[in-house]
């Protein structure tokens, strides 16, 4: 079991009722139709190896209104966890796997190891 809960990267996209994404920058901006609010048509991203073990229930720095996220490696077998929350004041995590040029619709891949 972990330690304690460490921020991890993620992207959030906002998918249109069309099923194009919400792109603001880009050859062919789309605005989101809810900018700044997570909402249920939103699509998270996430590294499944940046998942960890489940928190406790009572852990001291989950806030109460925490949205879990569980999903099965299929690899492993083992059950995964990240947990979601809006807070005052979020820890970013130092961590990012690929930039953005929207200037040349590039996108570029940090490789680490």
């Amino acid at each position: 079991m972990t330690e304690h809960l460490t921020p991890i990267p993620f992207q959030v996209d906002e998918v249109l009722p069309d099923g194009r994404y919400a792109l603001a920058d880009g050859p062919e901006p789309l605005a989101d139709d809810s900018p700044g609010i997570l909402d249920r048509d939103d699509e998270i991203a996430m590294m499944l190896s940046d998942l960890g073990d489940r928190a406790p229930p009572q852990a001291p720095e989950l806030p109460s209104d925490a949205l879990e996220i569980e999903t099965l490696d299929s690899a492993s077998g083992a059950r995964r966890y990240a947990y979601v929350a809006a807070v005052a004041s979020p820890r970013l995590s130092s961590v990012s796997y690929v930039s953005y040029d929207s200037a040349d619709s590039r996108i570029e891949a940090v490789v680490t190891g």
